[in-house]
């Protein structure tokens, strides 16, 4: 399975990733290694690190995201040692079907972690009493059940509960969705519905539909925990209408009359009731709740029924529903008391198996009026409104939704008021909501980590970020995996008898308008194989189209008859309950097609239920026919006062600051019609090898302003037809190809048979498995409570170390602006310098440095810089201390990026022959060689010794080759030049005949990386590798520099130039540098970055340069940016003791060569999360013993 480093972060994917899918990646981790950051720099912060990333349906952005974010989880919690509170990851879908289709993905990919999927009874529920039952009055059931203790499932959870055996009969490798839950629950007799409940403390994927988070009561009832957190929003298109609606509520004035007459049924009851002195008490406080709820509902059911209002209805601003339910008594400190007296009638109720869904409504909208926002008047007044309208008439009182017997006893009570109540005109309280980013700022007042907002239609993402109210930086336009041969898409302004097409809403009523769609339509069921789909802008529309089509003319046949001689035509159904089987019927017409036709049709509409996730891929979404563009309904009242409200921040905006570029009414209005378009266009190419064409029949398409609300992926295909013709060759001739090309179903470039996944262990906190990882580290490290006495030391300790590695694994640095808008972006976003086809790579931010003389940053072979940065505890303005040890080349620091710093540049004149890259065969022993780490000091510089070479012939030879590559290869490429060393190490390893194929890649990296001038490198290269295979290693290098030889060359011919120490220049002189070993004061070299040093690409500073040196003589050149450029001599002074010698770079706890090597005060060097392991069980050295503080340890870059 390819693995990818990711910003350091290793991710498993279980396929060769796209580069727009390693991007995708790549920004979930930033957004996740960013927040994590703010939240330990300040943990009560409110989330600014957030997502918007959008990648087309088919770039399998679901998989992306669930790898990329579990990925990171893992990586956090092997770093912080499970200490604290750890991270979950809540992934929220809008329906049920999506969350089934991501947990279907996350189990092809190679993890197992911990899952858990919530959701209704309706869905969990195994009980047969409960589960022939909807709505409330199978919530009402479930409750009486449980607290009777008549539900057997419910009471085997509970001892499963109770004995610890709850979730026994999981394994290892499995991953549960909803069905295998309620198989499981079904076979051992327990109910999933609280089951689930129960496993979400501790899940590290909690699925769940939107509206458990953003609905705020559903959130209650749920209990889920989201500090901490971080929330996913797949398929987040829609998230402001929903976050709108999930605080805004219709409330009928049946609703109360219900509640009333429930009321009544429960001092009926009451009255049955014992003489028992003690259930007559509690009867007769139960009767006074019940006369006060009663009698305060009447009194708000009054002044409805009497309040004024014209046939439009009454509107008025939020703050005016407190003056509403002030009639019913209930005020900012009264609503909880209300609310608990009618929970004190709902409970009695349900024991007697009566119904009080009317008091569950009347309690849900106190509640949420009350308790959602504090009862802030000033948030209500700005961003509510209040609608009262009058409902549709309706003929008879049966239409009341009231059995006669609740009829009867609210007539009973309202006549007691001398009052009578005309059913046929009832009213309505609407309080809508029109600022989504309430709802937000609610869920991000939680303090969860992070927000990630994904979909393939966010676009233009400015207004969706504004909506939300939130800080979303990190954001992401994914181009598509697609070629331009897989996608047609063409704008029709005409129709095939040239009437111009246009959806407006004046023209919608146009007979000859609809006779033309109708036209247009007809002419591409005939040339569009299988599937079509039609989007109408509304029902509506659909209705009028379908109703004149049906209609002949002159006695010929009508438009639907045509067209249903070429495909089968399918309607959207109203009713939800009738679309599965719609859908089945479209398949089904596709698959098994009469005689004579060529597929199906399916008319559908756009915001519809078929536009919003549905799956037409392959020969069931061919082609897709916009009718016009789907503006939300001009008059609709909701639509209206939205507009208003926009265009009246608006002006309040751009009052307090003329420069601000607020959403208007008119923006959002047409935002949203290109979003029901984008939605709708995605129902088609659902992967990589999918094709499809998509006409877009309306003139307004041609407007580029409109275009360019289509998403990104698609704007540079779009195609403007200027005659219906073009239309008809276009897409004619693009099937033709399509077919020949991919075939039917695109068998002819789908691969024969997909992957098998090998699946990770399940990823666990057991420090003991942590520790032993392998056998000699086991014997090292015995179990250890982590919560041992000293463990606040060392956690304070390790706590300064913890930001230090940010070297080659891909971090980016915090100077460097990660987050772009633009494509453009895309391309220099990956690690340019690593293969596109390497399964392992780390991709990286590279760093935009500006050019020097006309040429690229220099790098100087030989030469490493360490940049350490201070930061003073006792300054006031930084209460924490950090320490940042950065690798850089010479000149990687731009005076832009970075403040000014003291770097320490070392010259060596050996490569350390034990060096964790080197061939096993032809590294030294331990005793033969050493290295001196780097030791650093707040208030001092940092120096790193030279050491012996090894006396061993075969060592040096290693040492001396290396050094020559490193002499020719840049900073980046010598990285890469280590890890391709690492990559045949570990093939070495191996049988070469099942990895031949892995072997001509890394030769081919190689030649690559040298270019066919340096033959005597690659050559001396063999030496590397096994001896089994120098002869199909020659045979690759002489194919592959023949091919790549003149090409290379001219590529890699660069000026020979050497860096004089002494005047800090650089010439083309080729003499040796002359350097005096008697000097007794180093070299110091005070450099200001704004000066530009003429370097080159490549500098040769090799041993034979450095001639005149000793093997006992340090060189030590100090850059010291300041705003000086004058160059002078000073001593370097040091108040820490040098470390003493290694043994070498092979770890001594686990006994493999180093990685990341680190060295202690004492001298000993082991790989850094070995020293990590190590010192959480003890503060000392392994090897001699002398106490050692985490803050201490230095880290080594050879």
């Amino acid at each position: 399975m390819p693995e990818y480093i990711i910003r350091g972060v290793t991710v498993n994917f279980p396929y060769q990733a796209y580069p727009c899918q390693e991007l995708y990646m790549e920004r979930v981790i930033q957004c996740l290694q960013e927040s994590i950051q703010e939240k330990q720099e300040n943990p009560i912060a409110i989330c600014s690190r957030n997502a918007l990333l959008e990648s087309p349906t088919g770039t399998g952005k679901t998989m992306c995201l669930l790898c990329s974010a579990y990925a990171w989880l893992i990586d956090y919690k092997k770093k912080s040692y499970g200490t604290g509170t750890m991270p979950k990851i809540i992934f929220t879908s809008r329906t049920h079907s999506q969350l089934t289709h991501a947990i279907q993905e996350l189990k092809r990919s190679a993890y197992v972690p911990e899952i858990v999927v919530m959701g209704s009874r309706e869905q969990m529920c195994v009980n047969p009493d409960v589960v022939s039952l909807k709505g409330f009055q199978q919530v009402s059931k479930c409750s009486s059940l449980v607290r009777s203790g008549g539900c057997k499932y419910h009471a085997k959870f509970t001892e499963m509960k109770k004995s610890g055996d709850l979730f026994h009969h999981e394994t290892e490798d499995e991953i549960e969705d909803i069905e295998d839950l309620l198989t499981k629950g079904l076979k051992n007799n327990f109910c999933p519905f609280f089951y689930a409940r129960e496993k979400q403390k501790c899940a590290e994927i909690i699925f769940m539909p939107y509206n458990y988070l953003i609905d705020p009561l559903l959130r209650k009832k749920v209990n889920v925990d989201i500090t901490n957190s971080i929330i996913i929003f797949d398929e987040a298109h829609n998230i402001q209408k929903l976050c709108a609606e999930a605080s805004s509520f219709d409330f009928s004035a049946i609703n109360i009359c219900k509640a009333i007459a429930e009321i009544e049924k429960c001092r009926s009851e009451l009255d049955k009731i014992s003489t028992d002195p003690l259930e007559n008490a509690r009867s007769l406080e139960l009767k006074t709740d019940c006369l006060d709820i009663s009698s305060a509902l009447l009194d708000l059911d009054i002044h409805l029924d009497d309040m004024e209002i014209s046939d439009d209805g009454y509107t008025a601003t939020g703050d005016t529903i407190f003056d509403i339910f002030s009639y019913a008594s209930v005020h900012p400190s009264t609503w909880e008391s209300f609310n608990e007296k009618i929970k004190s009638i709902c409970n009695f109720l349900q024991s007697k198996k009566q119904n009080c869904s009317g008091l569950e409504r009347v309690k849900e909208a106190i509640e949420r009026i009350f308790s959602d926002f504090n009862s802030s008047s000033e948030v209500f007044k700005n961003y509510f409104k209040v609608f009262i309208y009058y409902s549709k008439r309706q003929p008879g009182v049966m239409n009341t939704n009231l059995s006669s017997e609740h009829l009867q006893l609210y007539s009973d009570v309202l006549s007691t008021r001398d009052r009578k109540k005309d059913f046929r005109k009832t009213k309505t309280l609407s309080f809508w909501c029109f600022n989504p980013g309430i709802s937000m700022q609610k869920l991000a007042s939680e303090n969860p980590l992070a927000f990630i907002l994904t979909s393939g239609t966010l676009s233009p993402m400015e207004s969706f970020a504004y909506e939300l109210g939130l800080n979303f930086p990190i954001r992401l336009e994914n181009p598509h995996v697609v070629s331009k041969d897989q996608i047609c898409v063409m704008v029709a302004q005409t129709g095939p008898t040239g009437t111009k097409l246009n959806s407006s809403y004046t023209n919608r009523a146009s007979e000859s308008y609809l006779r033309e769609i109708g036209g247009t339509l007809l002419n591409l069921s005939k040339i569009v194989p299988d599937g079509l789909l039609v989007f109408f802008p509304s029902y509506t529309l659909m209705d009028q189209c379908v109703e004149l089509w049906k209609k002949s003319m002159g006695g010929s046949k009508s438009i639907w008859e045509s067209v249903s001689q070429n495909k089968i035509i399918i309607v959207e159904p109203k009713e939800s309950t009738k679309l599965n089987q719609s859908i089945r019927d479209y398949e089904d017409s596709i698959t098994n097609r009469k005689e004579k036709t060529t597929g199906a049709c399916f008319f559908a509409v756009c915001r519809g239920r078929v536009s919003e996730g549905l799956d037409f891929k392959n020969r069931n979404g061919r082609c897709c026919m916009i009718v016009g563009l789907p503006f939300p309904p001009l008059h609709d009242l909701k639509v209206k006062l939205k507009r208003d409200y926009l265009d009246e921040t608006a002006q309040i905006m751009i009052k307090e600051n003329p420069n601000a570029k607020p959403m208007t009414g008119s923006d959002w209005y047409a935002q949203e019609s290109s979003r029901a378009v984008n939605q709708a266009i995605g129902r088609i190419i659902r992967h990589r090898y999918d094709y499809g064409a998509v006409v877009l029949c309306d003139e307004r398409f041609v407007y580029q302003n409109q275009r360019k609300q289509l998403s990104k992926w698609l704007q540079p295909h779009v195609k403007v037809a200027n005659q219906f013709g073009e239309i008809s060759n276009g897409i004619s001739m693009f099937f033709k190809n399509a077919f020949q090309k991919f075939g039917l179903e695109s068998e002819k470039v789908k691969p024969p048979n997909a992957p098998v996944i090998k699946k990770l262990p399940r990823f666990s906190l057991n420090l003991t498995e942590l520790y032993n990882k392998s056998k000699s580290t086991s014997e090292l490290l015995p179990q250890r409570n982590i919560y041992h006495e000293d463990y606040e030391e060392y956690r304070n300790e390790i706590g300064n170390i913890q930001d230090v590695p940010l070297t080659e694994e891909g971090i980016t640095p915090q100077g460097i602006s990660s987050s772009s808008n633009s494509l453009q972006h895309y391309k220099n976003s990956l690690d340019v310098s690593l293969s596109v086809n390497d399964p392992k790579r780390s991709i990286t931010k590279q760093q935009q440095q500006p050019n020097i003389a006309g040429q690229r940053s220099s790098v100087i072979p030989s030469i490493s810089s360490t940049a350490t940065t201070t930061s003073n505890s006792n300054n006031s303005n930084n209460n924490n201390t950090n320490h940042h040890s950065v690798t850089s080349s010479f000149s990687s620091l731009s005076p832009k990026d970075h403040p000014p710093l003291k770097r320490n540049v070392v010259l060596n004149s050996f490569v350390n022959p034990n060096s964790e890259f080197l061939n096993p065969q032809l590294r030294s022993s331990p005793s033969s060689g050493h290295s001196t780490p780097v030791s650093s000091k707040t208030s001092s510089t940092s120096t790193l010794k030279e050491s012996q070479s090894s006396s061993s012939s075969s060592s040096k030879n290693s040492a001396e080759y290396l050094q020559q590559v490193k002499s020719t290869l840049t900073a980046d490429q010598y990285k890469e030049f280590k890890n391709l060393l690492i990559q045949f190490r570990e093939h070495n390893s191996k049988d070469s005949k099942n990895t031949s194929n892995t072997f001509l890649h890394l030769v081919k990296k190689l030649i690559g990386l040298f270019g066919a001038s340096n033959i005597e490198i690659i050559e001396k290269f063999k030496n590397f590798i096994s001896p089994k295979l120098h002869n199909s290693f020659d045979e690759i290098v002489k194919k592959q520099i023949l091919l790549h030889g003149d090409e290379d060359s001219k590529k890699r011919k660069q000026e020979h130039v050497q860096f004089d120490l002494v005047s800090g220049t650089l010439t083309k002189k080729t003499k040796t540098l002359p350097l005096s070993n008697t000097s007794s004061k180093p070299i110091v070299i005070e450099d200001d970055d704004k000066v530009n040093i003429p370097l080159k690409e490549d500098i040769p500073l090799t041993l034979e340069s450095c001639s005149d040196l000793t093997t006992t003589d340090t060189i030590n050149v100090n850059f010291n940016i300041n705003t000086s450029s004058s160059i002078h001599q000073q001593p370097i002074q040091t108040d820490q003791e040098e470390p003493k010698p290694t043994s070498g770079t092979v770890c001594s706890i686990c006994k493999e060569p180093c990685k990341e090597p680190t060295a202690a005060k004492c001298g000993h060097v082991n790989c850094y999360s070995c020293w990590q392991q190590w010192l959480n069980y003890k503060l000392e050295c392994p090897t001699c013993k002398s106490k050692v503080r985490p803050k201490l340890l230095t880290r080594l870059f050879f």
